[in-house]
């Protein structure tokens, strides 16, 4: 992580689609709420989903208090390594978490998953090729750490 060079537009495009995705996910929420017959006809667990939501909302929150424009400007340059780090870890965790709800499909029901899946590949592709390893926390698979939200 340490050295790695990308643009500001990179991060900011990531954070940017990391936020579309909670929108995506509160809307989901609304659907589960007001719909939870139709929701329950699709998904099987919809409890182990809302749980998988929950483990989410504190650092999607922090990430919402990120505005794209700041990055733009340099304003978050100190909490870059956090912030890469913290993409890769939610990306890592909802690529896990997701798959164990069956019906549950990410790229159809969060119409922001699959730009955000592509911008945290295009991070790792780009530290591939400086040699800089970007790997996802150890345990992000199964929880999700805020690291953004004490250094806020």
């Amino acid at each position: 992580m340490v050295g790695l060079k990308t643009s500001r537009k990179t991060v900011a495009e990531s954070v940017d689609l990391i936020n579309r995705v909670k929108v995506n996910i509160d809307d989901f929420k609304q659907k589960i709420k007001k719909d939870r017959d139709e929701v329950k006809k699709q998904v099987e667990d919809i409890k182990l989903l809302k749980q998988i939501f929950a483990s989410l909302d504190g650092l999607l929150n922090d990430f919402s208090n990120i505005y794209v424009g700041d990055i733009l400007a340099k304003e978050w340059d100190y909490l870059f390594p956090q912030i890469i780090q913290s993409l890769i870890d939610v990306d890592n965790f909802m690529s896990n978490q997701f798959q164990r709800v069956y019906g549950f499909n990410s790229a159809r029901d969060l119409s922001a998953y699959i730009a955000f899946n592509k911008s945290i590949k295009r991070l790792k592709n780009i530290g591939s090729t400086q040699g800089v390893t970007l790997e996802p926390g150890e345990f992000s698979s199964e929880s999700v750490t805020n690291t953004i939200g004490k250094h806020m």
